[in-house]
Order: C-alpha cells, then sequence, then structure tokens
C-alpha cells in the first residue's frame, strides 16, 4: 500500500492526497510538485478530516524531544486545543486531565517551536483589530476569537511536528518548548544568509559603468 504526499523544500513532509478513488486531477496534484510515496505496511483510507500529524515527546530534563510518532487525528471541522488534548491524551491511554499537557508546532523556516495556547488566538485578534481601526472598538474580544487550529495562526496540517509536554514533568513552569540544536541551527541559517545577500551584493555591482568608462568582464 503506497501513500501520496507532498515534500517541502525544507525536506519535511506535507500535504497528503487522500480519497483512493480520486483521480490525479481530483487529488490537485499539480505541475512541478515535489511528490514522495510513503510504503504502509497496512492499508489506508483517509478522509478530508484526518489530520496526520508527527508527534514528539518533549523531554523537559534534557530540553529536547524524543522519537517521532505518526497519529492520524480525526479532527472536527473547527478543532479548538480542548479537541486535540482529549483526542491525544486518549490515543495514548494518558490518565491525565486535559489542563495537564501543553503542545508546541515546530515552524520550521523559523527554527521555533510556536506554543499551542488560547493566549495567541488572542494576540492574533488584538493584532487584526489594531490594523483595522476602530470599527469593533466597543465589541468584546472574546466575540472574535475564533479558537480553529486549522486556520492561522496554527493552521495544522498533514506532516506538522508537534511536540507534547507532561506538565508533571515541568513543575518549575520553566520551559519554553525550544532546543540548542535549533537556535544554533537558526544562527548558522542567518549566517550563511548573510554571507550570501553579501555576495549578491557584491555581484550586482560588477558591469556597471563607472567613472564615464565601461567595464569588460572576464571572469566568466
Amino acid at each position: 500500500m503506497l501513500r501520496l504526499r507532498v515534500l517541502k523544500k525544507d525536506g519535511f513532509f506535507e500535504r497528503i492526497f487522500k480519497g483512493n478513488d480520486k483521480s490525479l486531477k481530483k487529488l490537485g496534484i499539480e505541475t512541478n510538485m515535489n511528490i514522495v510515496a510513503q510504503i504502509l505496511t497496512e492499508p489506508e483510507d483517509l478522509d478530508d478530516n484526518t489530520i496526520v500529524l508527527t508527534m514528539r515527546k518533549r523531554l523537559v530534563e534534557y530540553q529536547t524531544y524524543g522519537k517521532y510518532e505518526e497519529w492520524k487525528w480525526n479532527a472536527p471541522a473547527e478543532p479548538n486545543i480542548r479537541d486535540l488534548k482529549k483526542a491525544f491524551i486518549e490515543h495514548k491511554g494518558f490518565d491525565i486531565k486535559p489542563d495537564s499537557i501543553e503542545f508546541a508546532k515546530f515552524i520550521s523556516y523559523e527554527f521555533h517551536w510556536m506554543h499551542v495556547n488560547f493566549e495567541i488566538f488572542e494576540k492574533e485578534v488584538r493584532s487584526k483589530r489594531k490594523k483595522g481601526g476602530k470599527k469593533k472598538k466597543h465589541v468584546p474580544i472574546m466575540d472574535d476569537i475564533r479558537e480553529n487550529l486549522r486556520k492561522s495562526p496554527y493552521i495544522f496540517r498533514d506532516g506538522d511536528v508537534i511536540g507534547y509536554r507532561l506538565e508533571s514533568e515541568n513543575q518549575d513552569n520553566k520551559d519554553d518548548f525550544q532546543t540548542a540544536e535549533d537556535e544554533e541551527a537558526k544562527q548558522k541559517y542567518i549566517l550563511e544568509k548573510s554571507k550570501e545577500d553579501a555576495e549578491k551584493q557584491n555581484n550586482s555591482g560588477k558591469g556597471k559603468k563607472e567613472g564615464g568608462g565601461f567595464q569588460i568582464l572576464t571572469d566568466f
């Protein structure tokens, strides 16, 4: 059994093409897409509501994460944080309350783990209100919040890497989900990017008119 899915530029898997009875056109496969085929050990027929996530346990003591574990979440149309917590607790068989577990989504292009909490939704709404002026000045902020994990700012989708933390292992409440490896990779990326930008800037000056004359380039 094969599973077809999109491979992103950063090397992470993304969208899964669901519906075994659909044509390639109906699946939405487009030109120049990077498609990979995963060999499965058992048949699967995913519906459009299922989000296939890659879960990793937060190892608080070591400030890193454990092994990758795939989880097929049959999420509701507009899943909220409590839906996520209840479903994952049931999936793992944990004997804990929803408030005893926290999640973070890995944003690969930022080398950052974004804590999945209600305050992020509230912050986004406040930011949109600020940009939109004073039209909703007298409308309570809670009336505008739509806690939907399929939408911004989290946009849960197939292939997302989600870290989960048991709060019993974070008793001092100091863990921020980040890792030294991600910070190191981020700094390395920033350094390489600055070098590339500097080279582009230097190369852009080649062949330009200088002192009223012209220049013939021979280094090609």
